[in-house]
């Protein structure tokens, strides 16, 4: 009966390791898992990009394209 929101950053004979939106990591064993569904949208709360200038958004996504 419980939701978890988060990247799946793994799979192992052990279960899925997702990391949630506060960074931290969790392993949920593969048994504990009723249904997994991929959202459409994204994890980043809506109008969070109101709060930066042009310049600190451009310098975000430049910051996350190095982490490829």
């Amino acid at each position: 009966g419980t939701s978890v929101l988060g990247l799946i950053k793994g799979r192992s004979a052990e279960g899925v390791t997702i990391v949630e939106a506060s960074g931290q990591k969790r392993l949920l064993a593969q048994e504990s898992i009723a249904s997994s569904t991929q959202l459409t949208t994204s994890l980043m709360p809506a109008g969070l990009d109101a709060m930066f200038t042009e310049q600190e958004l451009l310098d975000l996504v430049a910051y996350l394209r190095s982490l490829k």
